[in-house]
């Protein structure tokens, strides 16, 4: 997953891309000439107290051409860069996910301890009893 709000991706004729389903199952998705592939990211999942989900993904190739992929992708500002759910996103059946974060600490957080998973929930998940 990645941890900016929103990825926008072309692939530019040659295929790579999956995206993991809720089973575990790898989905292929197609490059289709002169259309996007839009992928929310750890950052807009907490945002929206997962209403988004941020998918897994991974580029496979099973030949030598080669790919060229052009992301566009999006971040918060440095002068609001505090993530936090919109109070109307929470409720009894949507319970807060994350606490409150800055989002340039959580880069920092998850780029240098390797040794952990390094998700979101990892840092800034709020646990539930039950």
């Amino acid at each position: 997953m990645d941890a900016n709000y929103i990825n926008i991706i072309n692939q530019y004729e040659v295929e790579g891309l999956e995206v993991e389903a809720s089973n575990g199952e790898w989905i292929h998705v197609p490059a289709v000439p002169n259309t996007f592939t839009i992928l929310l990211g750890e950052t807009f999942a907490a945002f929206t107290n997962e209403i988004f989900k941020a998918p897994k993904h991974q580029v496979t190739m099973e030949n030598s051409k080669k790919r060229y992929s052009v992301i566009f992708t999006s971040f918060p500002s440095y002068n609001s860069d505090v993530i936090k759910s919109p109070d109307k996103l929470i409720d009894e059946s949507h319970p807060l996910i994350y606490k409150p974060f800055n989002y340039y600490e959580y880069l920092k957080l998850r780029f240098t301890n390797q040794d952990m998973e390094g998700d979101l929930k990892t840092y800034f998940g709020i646990e539930t009893q039950g």
